[in-house]
């Protein structure tokens, strides 16, 4: 639900991972058959990585080559906020986030409720910070329109964050455990030099699954990890 996109009504038949996760599968997979597409070379950012996951677990045969770009959700949280090593203020913030978080709250609702003047300097201090590589005036304000006026529009996708996440970037089923078992031949992970997506996730996920394809069970993707120069988590704009 983004862009051109019809922005279908997030709805599904339970509350579980699995039923969120087949709201963009089985959407992906009606647009590949739509446009006649036999076997694909499906790239995903972000999110759209951890969906690109599930979409190889259901339809392997169609997938030529899987690409990661700085994906979300690969490995586990092994450090929850409310562990020993976090200060009291530290507990106390990621309560309060996650409260919001597990009532549905997203950036683009926000943005919807705090009005117009508020929700456009919001976005102006978003890519501000995230994209100052964006120098040209004319650029940066496309881009802000751009986001905004897709956030101000009824939700759709971004339904699923509390569905598939926790708070922060780790999936309640995170994909490192998954991607070793995919039926797919290969799996890059691409980063930006300066992601805060945690590249260690994904080479974690190529040691796994070299070491499985050493000890010879060739049924496991091969797996590589690379880095973009240069960028962050929106690598595909701060440097293409």
């Amino acid at each position: 639900g983004w862009g051109l996109s019809s922005r279908p009504e997030f709805v599904t038949r339970d509350d579980s991972v699995e039923a969120a996760e087949d709201f963009f599968v089985e959407g992906l997979e009606a647009w590949r058959k739509a446009n006649g597409i036999d076997t694909m070379i499906l790239g995903g950012h972000s999110l759209g990585g951890y969906i690109s996951v599930a979409y190889c677990e259901r339809y392997p045969d169609r997938v030529a080559k899987l690409l990661l770009l700085s994906p979300v959700g690969v490995q586990e949280m092994s450090d929850p906020a409310g562990g020993s090593s976090r200060s009291t203020a530290q507990k106390v913030a990621y309560g309060v986030a996650k409260s919001f978080f597990d009532n549905g709250w997203t950036p683009g609702a926000l943005i919807r409720t705090v009005g117009e003047w508020k929700g456009r300097i919001g976005v102006e201090r978003y890519v501000d910070n995230r994209l100052p590589v964006v120098k040209c005036p004319q650029e940066r304000t496309a881009l802000i329109e751009y986001l905004y006026n897709n956030a101000v529009l009824p939700p759709s996708g971004e339904g699923c964050l509390n569905r598939l996440l926790l708070p922060g970037t780790y999936a309640i089923n995170p994909v490192c455990h998954r991607i070793p078992k995919l039926k797919v031949d290969d799996v890059v992970f691409i980063y930006g030099e300066k992601d805060w997506m945690d590249p260690r996730a994904g080479l974690d996920v190529e040691r796994n699954c070299r070491q499985r394809r050493a000890e010879g069970d060739l049924d496991v993707p091969n797996v590589t990890v690379h880095a973009v120069r240069n960028s962050g988590h929106l690598l595909m704009i701060e440097n293409w």
